[in-house]
């Protein structure tokens, strides 16, 4: 075999397996009972997913005004307790 046979039949041998790779196949079930299950549970699990971050949200919210609460009492502690020393 020459060189250029080679090449050419390493260059034919990659063009079908490209080819190859572009071929898709489709298949599809007619609707029932399992499959509408499952399409219901699939999207009641995005909203509870939803949820769960929409309340990771309000945790750290709400710890971050706790925060602030009781900083806030903290400091008013200090000066009252500044203002009764007299400094």
């Amino acid at each position: 075999m020459t060189v250029r046979r080679v090449f050419l039949i390493l260059f034919l041998l990659v063009l079908i397996s490209r080819a190859g790779l572009a071929v898709e196949i489709e298949t599809s079930v007619p609707p029932n009972s399992a499959n509408n299950l499952n399409q219901r549970l699939q999207e009641k699990e995005g909203q509870l997913l939803e949820r769960e971050r929409n309340l990771k949200y309000i945790w750290v919210g709400g710890g971050f005004l706790l925060a602030l609460v009781i900083l806030n009492y903290y400091l008013d502690y200090r000066r009252r307790k500044r203002d009764q020393n007299g400094c």
